[in-house]
Protein backbone atom coordinates (compact mmCIF):
# COMPACT_ATOMS: atom_id res chain seq x y z
CA UNK A 1 0.00 0.00 0.00
CA UNK A 2 2.83 2.23 0.39
CA UNK A 3 3.38 2.98 -3.22
CA UNK A 4 0.10 4.05 -4.02
CA UNK A 5 0.17 6.03 -1.30
CA UNK A 6 3.72 8.20 -2.64
CA UNK A 7 1.88 8.05 -5.94
CA UNK A 8 -1.29 10.03 -4.67
CA UNK A 9 1.11 12.37 -2.36
CA UNK A 10 2.83 13.35 -5.61
CA UNK A 11 -0.01 13.43 -7.69
CA UNK A 12 -1.61 16.15 -4.55
CA UNK A 13 1.58 18.05 -5.10
CA UNK A 14 1.50 18.23 -9.04
CA UNK A 15 -1.93 19.73 -8.55
CA UNK A 16 -0.45 22.22 -6.09
CA UNK A 17 2.21 23.16 -8.61
CA UNK A 18 -0.49 24.05 -11.24
CA UNK A 19 -2.74 25.83 -9.11
CA UNK A 20 0.36 28.19 -8.02
CA UNK A 21 1.80 28.29 -11.40
CA UNK A 22 -1.88 29.73 -12.47
CA UNK A 23 -3.18 31.91 -9.29
CA UNK A 24 0.35 32.97 -8.30
CA UNK A 25 2.42 31.98 -5.28
CA UNK A 26 1.53 35.83 -3.94
CA UNK A 27 -2.58 34.52 -2.97
CA UNK A 28 -3.84 36.12 -6.32
CA UNK A 29 -6.88 34.16 -7.41
CA UNK A 30 -7.33 36.47 -10.42
CA UNK A 31 -7.46 34.64 -13.62
CA UNK A 32 -6.06 36.61 -16.47
CA UNK A 33 -9.72 36.44 -19.05
CA UNK A 34 -8.97 38.39 -21.83
CA UNK A 35 -5.52 39.83 -20.84
CA UNK A 36 -2.68 38.88 -22.19
CA UNK A 37 0.95 38.67 -20.16
CA UNK A 38 4.55 38.69 -21.85
CA UNK A 39 8.00 39.20 -20.27
CA UNK A 40 10.50 41.89 -21.66
CA UNK A 41 12.70 44.77 -20.53
CA UNK A 42 12.54 48.33 -20.15
CA UNK A 43 14.08 50.64 -22.49
CA UNK A 44 14.86 54.22 -22.18
CA UNK A 45 15.24 55.86 -25.57
CA UNK A 46 18.48 56.62 -27.01
CA UNK A 47 19.69 59.82 -28.25
CA UNK A 48 23.07 60.14 -29.77
CA UNK A 49 24.92 63.54 -29.37
CA UNK A 50 27.18 64.37 -33.10
CA UNK A 51 29.58 67.08 -33.65
CA UNK A 52 27.84 69.05 -36.91
CA UNK A 53 31.52 69.62 -38.11
CA UNK A 54 34.89 67.85 -37.58
CA UNK A 55 37.57 69.31 -34.84
CA UNK A 56 39.91 67.83 -32.89
CA UNK A 57 38.25 66.92 -28.85
CA UNK A 58 39.89 69.89 -26.56
CA UNK A 59 37.75 69.03 -23.18
CA UNK A 60 35.07 66.57 -22.06
CA UNK A 61 33.10 67.92 -19.37
CA UNK A 62 30.42 65.32 -18.00
CA UNK A 63 31.28 61.74 -17.40
CA UNK A 64 29.53 58.67 -18.00
CA UNK A 65 26.50 57.78 -15.63
CA UNK A 66 26.32 61.99 -15.47
CA UNK A 67 23.36 63.81 -14.89
CA UNK A 68 23.01 66.29 -17.53
CA UNK A 69 20.26 69.42 -18.13
CA UNK A 70 19.13 70.58 -21.61
CA UNK A 71 21.84 73.00 -23.22
CA UNK A 72 24.32 72.21 -20.73
CA UNK A 73 27.67 71.83 -22.15
CA UNK A 74 28.84 68.34 -23.09
CA UNK A 75 32.41 68.92 -24.66
CA UNK A 76 34.37 71.41 -27.04
CA UNK A 77 36.01 71.01 -29.67
CA UNK A 78 39.01 72.83 -30.92
CA UNK A 79 37.93 76.30 -32.57
CA UNK A 80 40.65 78.18 -34.00
CA UNK A 81 39.70 77.74 -37.98
CA UNK A 82 36.04 78.43 -36.90
CA UNK A 83 36.75 81.80 -34.87
CA UNK A 84 39.15 82.53 -37.34
CA UNK A 85 36.48 82.34 -40.39
CA UNK A 86 34.42 84.76 -38.03
CA UNK A 87 36.69 87.49 -37.69
CA UNK A 88 37.21 86.88 -41.68
CA UNK A 89 33.69 87.41 -42.51
CA UNK A 90 33.31 90.04 -39.82
CA UNK A 91 35.94 92.35 -41.57
CA UNK A 92 34.61 91.60 -45.17
CA UNK A 93 31.58 92.71 -44.23
CA UNK A 94 32.10 96.11 -42.26
CA UNK A 95 33.66 96.62 -45.52
CA UNK A 96 30.80 96.15 -47.77
CA UNK A 97 28.82 97.96 -45.08
CA UNK A 98 31.16 100.59 -45.25
CA UNK A 99 31.27 100.69 -49.34
CA UNK A 100 27.57 100.39 -49.62
CA UNK A 101 27.23 103.36 -47.29
CA UNK A 102 29.72 105.38 -49.29
CA UNK A 103 27.56 104.10 -52.66
CA UNK A 104 24.12 104.70 -51.33
CA UNK A 105 25.86 109.00 -50.62
CA UNK A 106 27.19 108.87 -54.42
CA UNK A 107 23.53 107.77 -55.34
CA UNK A 108 22.11 110.42 -53.70
CA UNK A 109 24.70 113.08 -54.61
CA UNK A 110 23.92 112.22 -58.27
CA UNK A 111 20.31 111.93 -57.83
CA UNK A 112 20.47 115.45 -56.63
CA UNK A 113 22.85 116.78 -59.37
CA UNK A 114 20.27 115.61 -61.76
CA UNK A 115 17.59 117.41 -60.52
CA UNK A 116 19.75 120.58 -59.91
CA UNK A 117 20.79 120.13 -64.02
CA UNK A 118 17.54 119.21 -65.07
CA UNK A 119 16.25 122.38 -63.32
CA UNK A 120 19.26 124.59 -65.37
CA UNK A 121 18.46 122.89 -68.87
CA UNK A 122 14.82 123.55 -68.94
CA UNK A 123 15.11 127.33 -67.60
CA UNK A 124 18.37 127.49 -70.87
CA UNK A 125 16.03 126.19 -72.68
CA UNK A 126 13.48 128.72 -72.28
CA UNK A 127 15.77 131.42 -72.52
CA UNK A 128 17.40 130.36 -75.96
CA UNK A 129 14.15 130.24 -77.23
CA UNK A 130 13.34 133.69 -76.07
CA UNK A 131 16.75 134.90 -77.63
CA UNK A 132 15.60 133.18 -80.75
CA UNK A 133 12.73 135.39 -80.71
CA UNK A 134 15.11 138.56 -79.84
CA UNK A 135 17.18 137.60 -82.92
CA UNK A 136 14.26 137.18 -85.47
CA UNK A 137 13.31 140.88 -84.08
CA UNK A 138 16.94 142.02 -84.31
CA UNK A 139 16.87 142.43 -80.38
CA UNK A 140 19.86 140.94 -79.96
CA UNK A 141 23.06 140.10 -82.02
CA UNK A 142 23.99 136.72 -83.18
CA UNK A 143 26.64 136.37 -80.19
CA UNK A 144 23.99 136.54 -78.04
CA UNK A 145 21.93 134.23 -79.22
CA UNK A 146 25.02 131.08 -79.81
CA UNK A 147 26.13 131.87 -76.32
CA UNK A 148 22.48 130.66 -75.18
CA UNK A 149 23.05 128.05 -77.58
CA UNK A 150 26.05 126.93 -76.30
CA UNK A 151 24.52 127.54 -72.08
CA UNK A 152 21.65 124.98 -73.63
CA UNK A 153 24.00 122.56 -74.95
CA UNK A 154 25.90 122.31 -71.42
CA UNK A 155 23.89 121.74 -69.32
CA UNK A 156 21.93 119.13 -71.49
CA UNK A 157 25.77 117.18 -72.22
CA UNK A 158 26.50 117.75 -68.23
CA UNK A 159 22.55 116.22 -67.13
CA UNK A 160 23.67 113.24 -69.94
CA UNK A 161 26.82 112.44 -67.97
CA UNK A 162 25.11 112.76 -64.47
CA UNK A 163 22.36 109.95 -65.60
CA UNK A 164 25.32 107.95 -66.85
CA UNK A 165 26.79 108.55 -63.76
CA UNK A 166 23.29 107.69 -62.00
CA UNK A 167 23.15 104.15 -63.93
CA UNK A 168 26.77 103.10 -62.50
CA UNK A 169 26.12 104.37 -58.96
CA UNK A 170 22.60 102.26 -58.68
CA UNK A 171 25.00 99.62 -59.94
CA UNK A 172 27.39 100.44 -57.48
CA UNK A 173 24.71 100.30 -54.69
CA UNK A 174 23.22 96.88 -55.93
CA UNK A 175 26.57 95.00 -55.98
CA UNK A 176 27.55 96.43 -52.34
CA UNK A 177 24.06 95.39 -50.82
CA UNK A 178 24.43 92.25 -52.40
CA UNK A 179 28.14 91.68 -50.83
CA UNK A 180 26.66 92.93 -47.66
CA UNK A 181 24.00 89.91 -47.85
CA UNK A 182 26.79 87.28 -48.81
CA UNK A 183 28.93 88.44 -45.89
CA UNK A 184 25.78 88.48 -43.81
CA UNK A 185 24.67 84.85 -44.69
CA UNK A 186 28.98 83.58 -44.40
CA UNK A 187 29.39 85.43 -41.27
CA UNK A 188 25.87 83.62 -39.47
CA UNK A 189 27.25 80.10 -41.14
CA UNK A 190 30.25 80.54 -39.84
CA UNK A 191 29.30 81.71 -35.79
CA UNK A 192 27.38 78.66 -35.81
CA UNK A 193 29.67 76.85 -36.97
CA UNK A 194 31.96 78.40 -34.07
CA UNK A 195 28.92 77.99 -31.65
CA UNK A 196 28.43 74.31 -32.94
CA UNK A 197 32.03 73.22 -32.03
CA UNK A 198 30.47 73.64 -28.12
CA UNK A 199 28.22 70.63 -27.90
CA UNK A 200 25.67 70.60 -25.73
CA UNK A 201 22.90 68.51 -24.33
CA UNK A 202 19.77 68.48 -26.05
CA UNK A 203 17.84 66.59 -22.92
CA UNK A 204 17.51 66.98 -19.74
CA UNK A 205 18.91 63.40 -19.13
CA UNK A 206 21.90 60.68 -18.45
CA UNK A 207 25.03 60.06 -19.70
CA UNK A 208 25.00 56.14 -21.28
CA UNK A 209 28.65 56.77 -22.74
CA UNK A 210 31.05 59.24 -24.01
CA UNK A 211 32.41 58.08 -27.13
CA UNK A 212 35.61 60.25 -27.57
CA UNK A 213 38.34 61.48 -25.17
CA UNK A 214 40.04 64.69 -25.19
CA UNK A 215 42.64 64.76 -28.10
CA UNK A 216 40.31 62.49 -30.54
CA UNK A 217 39.60 63.96 -34.23
CA UNK A 218 36.20 63.49 -34.89
CA UNK A 219 34.42 63.68 -38.71
CA UNK A 220 31.86 65.74 -38.99
CA UNK A 221 28.75 63.88 -37.99
CA UNK A 222 30.99 61.96 -35.51
CA UNK A 223 28.90 60.84 -32.21
CA UNK A 224 30.48 62.52 -28.79
CA UNK A 225 28.22 60.98 -26.49
CA UNK A 226 25.05 59.30 -25.92
CA UNK A 227 22.43 60.00 -24.04
CA UNK A 228 19.29 58.20 -22.13
CA UNK A 229 15.98 60.16 -22.17
CA UNK A 230 14.43 59.56 -18.52
CA UNK A 231 11.16 60.83 -19.96
CA UNK A 232 10.57 58.34 -22.84
CA UNK A 233 10.51 54.63 -21.34
CA UNK A 234 9.04 51.68 -22.98
CA UNK A 235 8.65 48.30 -22.78
CA UNK A 236 8.24 45.97 -25.80
CA UNK A 237 6.09 43.00 -25.87
CA UNK A 238 5.44 40.10 -28.43
CA UNK A 239 2.10 39.34 -28.72
CA UNK A 240 0.44 36.45 -30.52
CA UNK A 241 -1.23 37.08 -33.86
CA UNK A 242 -4.78 36.38 -32.81
CA UNK A 243 -4.86 38.62 -29.90
CA UNK A 244 -2.57 41.51 -31.41
CA UNK A 245 -5.57 41.94 -33.84
CA UNK A 246 -7.82 43.04 -31.20
CA UNK A 247 -5.04 45.88 -29.82
CA UNK A 248 -5.19 49.28 -30.43
CA UNK A 249 -2.84 52.31 -30.47
CA UNK A 250 -3.46 53.90 -27.31
CA UNK A 251 -4.88 51.34 -25.64
CA UNK A 252 -4.70 50.72 -22.00
CA UNK A 253 -1.40 48.15 -20.35
CA UNK A 254 -0.17 48.04 -17.38
CA UNK A 255 3.72 46.96 -16.53
CA UNK A 256 5.11 45.10 -13.38
CA UNK A 257 9.12 45.71 -12.87
CA UNK A 258 10.67 42.94 -11.18
CA UNK A 259 12.07 43.97 -7.40
CA UNK A 260 9.42 47.17 -7.42
CA UNK A 261 6.21 46.36 -6.09
CA UNK A 262 4.44 48.84 -8.16
CA UNK A 263 1.79 48.37 -10.95
CA UNK A 264 2.76 51.32 -13.36
CA UNK A 265 0.13 52.00 -16.17
CA UNK A 266 0.96 52.45 -19.57
CA UNK A 267 -0.43 52.59 -23.07
CA UNK A 268 0.23 51.42 -26.19
CA UNK A 269 2.20 53.24 -28.42
CA UNK A 270 3.50 50.48 -31.48
CA UNK A 271 1.70 47.96 -33.01
CA UNK A 272 4.03 46.35 -35.97
CA UNK A 273 2.61 45.67 -39.09
CA UNK A 274 4.37 43.03 -39.87
CA UNK A 275 4.80 39.59 -37.97
CA UNK A 276 7.72 37.80 -36.79
CA UNK A 277 8.69 34.37 -34.66
CA UNK A 278 9.00 34.46 -30.86
CA UNK A 279 12.61 35.87 -30.16
CA UNK A 280 14.49 33.58 -28.00
CA UNK A 281 14.12 35.74 -25.23
CA UNK A 282 10.73 36.19 -24.77
CA UNK A 283 9.46 33.35 -22.03
CA UNK A 284 5.78 32.63 -23.14
CA UNK A 285 3.47 29.80 -23.58
CA UNK A 286 2.41 29.48 -26.77
CA UNK A 287 4.61 27.34 -29.21
CA UNK A 288 7.65 28.83 -30.38
CA UNK A 289 6.32 28.61 -33.83
CA UNK A 290 3.82 30.59 -33.37
CA UNK A 291 4.03 34.37 -35.56
CA UNK A 292 4.42 37.27 -33.19
CA UNK A 293 3.44 41.02 -33.21
CA UNK A 294 5.53 43.74 -31.82
CA UNK A 295 3.55 45.79 -29.59
CA UNK A 296 5.31 48.80 -27.36
CA UNK A 297 4.23 50.05 -24.03
CA UNK A 298 5.01 53.67 -23.15
CA UNK A 299 4.98 54.82 -19.39
CA UNK A 300 3.60 58.98 -19.61
CA UNK A 301 6.39 60.83 -19.63
CA UNK A 302 4.47 63.20 -16.32
CA UNK A 303 4.55 59.81 -14.47
CA UNK A 304 8.66 59.33 -15.27
CA UNK A 305 9.10 62.95 -14.50
CA UNK A 306 7.79 62.19 -11.11
CA UNK A 307 9.75 59.28 -10.22
CA UNK A 308 12.92 60.09 -12.63
CA UNK A 309 15.20 57.59 -10.34
CA UNK A 310 12.45 54.35 -9.74
CA UNK A 311 12.60 53.55 -13.46
CA UNK A 312 15.67 52.64 -15.54
CA UNK A 313 16.55 50.87 -18.69
CA UNK A 314 16.98 47.33 -19.18
CA UNK A 315 15.13 46.24 -15.95
CA UNK A 316 13.22 42.71 -16.64
CA UNK A 317 9.72 43.60 -16.26
CA UNK A 318 6.05 42.04 -17.09
CA UNK A 319 3.65 43.75 -19.41
CA UNK A 320 0.41 43.28 -19.71
CA UNK A 321 -2.59 44.16 -22.60
CA UNK A 322 -5.94 43.37 -22.93
CA UNK A 323 -7.09 41.91 -26.32
CA UNK A 324 -10.75 42.09 -25.21
CA UNK A 325 -11.95 45.37 -24.70
CA UNK A 326 -14.86 43.85 -22.30
CA UNK A 327 -12.62 42.47 -19.93
CA UNK A 328 -11.50 44.17 -16.52
CA UNK A 329 -8.52 44.78 -15.03
CA UNK A 330 -7.94 42.15 -12.45
CA UNK A 331 -7.84 43.53 -8.71
CA UNK A 332 -3.87 42.82 -8.40
CA UNK A 333 -3.39 44.88 -11.79
CA UNK A 334 -4.58 47.93 -10.12
CA UNK A 335 -2.55 50.91 -10.81
CA UNK A 336 -0.82 51.02 -7.72
CA UNK A 337 2.60 53.37 -7.43
CA UNK A 338 4.00 53.60 -3.75
CA UNK A 339 5.35 56.48 -2.10
CA UNK A 340 8.80 55.45 -1.83
CA UNK A 341 9.15 55.43 -5.54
Amino acid sequence: MRFPTLLFAAAVLAGAGVYFYLHGCDGQTEQLHGIYESNGRTELKRIDVAALYGGRVEEYLVREGDTVAKGQVIARLKDTQTKGKVENFRAALAASQSALKASGEQLARIDSEIRALGEKVRLAKIELENARKLRRDNLIGQTELERRISAFNQYTANLDTAKSSLQEAKWNVQRNSHLVEQYTAQLDMAVDADRDMVIKSPIDGYVEYTLADPGNVVASGGRIAALLDPLDLTLDLFVPSQKAANLRIGDDARIVIDGLDAVIPATISFIATDAQFTPKFVETAEERAKLMFKVTLRISPDLLRDHKRAFNGGMPALGYVRFDPKASWPAFLSVRIPDYL
